[in-house]
Parts: C-alpha cells; sequence; structure tokens
C-alpha cells in the first residue's frame, strides 16, 4: 500500500470513528447524570470542532488533487460525480459511510434541532460532509493505485486520416497536386518507418514531427499518426494485441464519389497510410497482432459506430476487460463518445492525449480508469478535443 492511500484509509477511519466517539461520551455523561456536566458540553463542543477539521482536511487535499487553480464552485461538480459514480459504490467503505451520515443526518441532527442544541446540529452536518468528503478521497486514491498497477495488453483505436484536402474538388488540377503531395509524403513515411528504430520514433514523439516529410516549403510535418503512436509506446511493454478501426468516410477528402480513377487512388494511398502505421506499430511492439478494421457507421452517428465497435471486441470486453485500453483521442468528438461508451459498458480503460503538448508527446498520455467513471475528465477531454477539432478545419 503506497502513501496516500494508507493516508486515506487513515483519514476516513478517523473521521468515520473519532467525532461520534465524543458524542457518545456526552451521551453517557448524561445518562449517568454525572456532575461534571460540562464534560458532556466540551464533548459536544470537541465533536464539532474534530468534525470541521476533518472536513478542511479531506477538502484540502481533495482541491488540490483537482485542476490547478479550482475553486470550492468548480470542484462541487467533480466531487459528486465522485459520489454518484465511484468504485466504491459496492465496496465496504461505500456502505460505512452511508450508514454513518445517515445516522448523522437522520438521528443525532434531528434530536439537536428537536432539543435546541445547535452545537450538535452544526456538527452532526459538519461530520456528514467530512465522512463524504474523506470517502471521495479514499475512492480517488484507490483509483489512482489501481491506475498505475493497470496493465493493458489489448490496445484499440480509431484512425485519424493522416491529411485532408480542403479546396474545391471541382478544382482538379489542385485537386490532383494534392493527391500527388500526399502520395509522396505517404511514400516517405513508409520509408522513414522501414529504417526507423525505437529511438528514432521515440525522438519524432519528442519533436512531435517527422522529419523528411515535406509539405509546400515546410521540412517538416506533424503526422495525425502520432498522438496514436504516443499511447503504444508509453505501453510498448505490455501490449500484445492492437486494433485499429477506420470508419467510413475517414479517407472521403481523398476521392470523388463515383469515379472510378478516384478510387483507385484512394484505395491506393489508404493502402500506403495503412501500411506505415502498421510498420510503425510493429517497431514499437514487434511480437504484436495488429488488425485495421472498418467501421461502415458515418463519424456522425454515435448508436451506429458503438455498435460496430461493440461488437468486434464484445466477447474480449466480457472476458478481460481489465486487459484492455481505448483511446479516446483519434477522429472526431463523435468518434471519441463511441468508444468511451463503449469502454464504459465493458468496465476497462481510456487513454487520451491532453490538448496543447507541443513535445514529448508520451508524456500527455493519461489513462482513466471508466470503472470509476470521471465525468469532469471526460467532459473535459470531449471539450478540448471538439475545440482542437473546430480550429483544425477552419
Amino acid at each position: 500500500m503506497n502513501g496516500r492511500l494508507a493516508f486515506a484509509k487513515t483519514l476516513f477511519y478517523a473521521s468515520i470513528v473519532v467525532p461520534p466517539s465524543l458524542l457518545a461520551l456526552q451521551g453517557v455523561l448524561v445518562f449517568l447524570r454525572t456532575p461534571i456536566m460540562a464534560v458532556g458540553t466540551i464533548a459536544e463542543c470537541l465533536f464539532l470542532l474534530l468534525s470541521s477539521v476533518f472536513v478542511a482536511i479531506s477538502f484540502y487535499y481533495l482541491k488540490h488533487r483537482a485542476n490547478s487553480g479550482a475553486g470550492a464552485i468548480q470542484l462541487l461538480p467533480r466531487l459528486l460525480s465522485r459520489i454518484f459514480s465511484g468504485n466504491f459504490e459496492d465496496s465496504i467503505y461505500g456502505i460505512i459511510a452511508f450508514f454513518m451520515a445517515s445516522a448523522a443526518l437522520f438521528g443525532w441532527f434531528a434530536d439537536g434541532v428537536r432539543e435546541g442544541d445547535i452545537v450538535v446540529s452544526l456538527g452532526a452536518l459538519t461530520y456528514s460532509l467530512g465522512v463524504i468528503l474523506s470517502l471521495i478521497f479514499l475512492s480517488q486514491s484507490i483509483n489512482e493505485m489501481r491506475l498505475r498497477q493497470f496493465v493493458p495488453k489489448y490496445f484499440i483505436s480509431a484512425v485519424s486520416t493522416y491529411d485532408f484536402y480542403r479546396g474545391d474538388k471541382k478544382d482538379e488540377t489542385k485537386f490532383m497536386e494534392f493527391l500527388a503531395r500526399l502520395e509522396k509524403e505517404l511514400i516517405a513515411l513508409n520509408a522513414f518507418f522501414d529504417n526507423a528504430d525505437v529511438n528514432a520514433i521515440k525522438d519524432a514523439l519528442d519533436e512531435n514531427e517527422i522529419p523528411g516529410i515535406l509539405e509546400g516549403n515546410k521540412p517538416k510535418k506533424r503526422a495525425n499518426i502520432l498522438p496514436l503512436l504516443a499511447v503504444v509506446y508509453k505501453h510498448r511493454e505490455s501490449i500484445e494485441k492492437v486494433d485499429l478501426h477506420y470508419m467510413r468516410d475517414t479517407f472521403d477528402s481523398w476521392g470523388i464519389d463515383g469515379s472510378e480513377k478516384s478510387s483507385k487512388i484512394k484505395d491506393r494511398l489508404k493502402g500506403l497510410y495503412f501500411s506505415a502505421l502498421k510498420k510503425a506499430i510493429r517497431k514499437l511492439v514487434p511480437n504484436a497482432n495488429v488488425e485495421i478494421e472498418l467501421i461502415n457507421a458515418p463519424s456522425y452517428d454515435v448508436i451506429g459506430m458503438r455498435k460496430e465497435i461493440l461488437s468486434k471486441c464484445e466477447r474480449e470486453l466480457r472476458e478481460r476487460s481489465h486487459e484492455m485500453l481505448f483511446n479516446l483521442t483519434p477522429g472526431t468528438a463523435l468518434m471519441s463518445v463511441a468508444y468511451t461508451l463503449v469502454a464504459i459498458k465493458g468496465q476497462a480503460h481510456g487513454a487520451y492525449l491532453k490538448q496543447g503538448q507541443e513535445k514529448g508527446l508520451y508524456n500527455a498520455v493519461k489513462e482513466i480508469n471508466l470503472r470509476a467513471i470521471d465525468f469532469a475528465d471526460i467532459a473535459r477531454e470531449l471539450e478540448e478535443h471538439a475545440t482542437a477539432s473546430l480550429t483544425s478545419t477552419e
């Protein structure tokens, strides 16, 4: 057990046991009609004081574990999401906390109000809050420990298009120039991964660039495959299987509907791109089984995508969800939603790349334990992802 988890458990048990012990002492003194009744009043005051101390300690650690700069108002939704969807819901900790908080609210608080004892009433409210906050802190600590122990063996990810055409396809000259440049880059990309080793790919992730690939007058280009490779690189020691999915309309901008010539060109470019992807992944995980499959649902149909993704890994989700890692970064925000829904259903893990990372992409990879859903993390990632997608298409 690590130090933080041990501290969280100690804080939880202390917040559960210590304040009620003082209140019990006060009750015993009243029952015995002891002549030193002032001791009972002191016990009540200490009950309120210690409950407030446990609230302050738990809140302090929760606030400093949240995003930097998050205040109490911003933290509240995060805390509520932990209460209602945390990993403690079926654990002994949750049962104990629920029982004690209920006793405080419906027993001690009600008695204090009825008897006009403001100290006991406030103490009961503060105690309930302290129990809930210490439980949330304990849940976070358990979740972080499980993430550190997580060893992914089965990696599932969507494939983003390498580049897309932004002009009018009616201008055939410019469109064909785009396709010619794209083919040249994809051939160079294959050549790069033919000759690259793990260190060369690490250098590309460090610099967020792949050398030798041209785009106009720029000597280097950031390829969309780098965020995907960042996750594979981080977990290269454990990954045994990689399933990549591309949506039906992923490569629409590479061809013209109804044109047989354009369709053949698109298929050739797609083949070059997939070849480069497989080469890169196999350089990082030489013994992994790598498959690239089509998802027929369009990328705006969340329900359709979810059904198809689920159909491709349903058995694995039942048998080995604890080893599965879903990449939530590639593609559109709706594609991320589809993969998130599948991962949540199977109680698997997710991974995403923090937006705005300039260097060392693998350092920006963050795992999410979707057995203990953190809606704040998911919503923030989807918001960043949608913002980045809108910016790239402007």
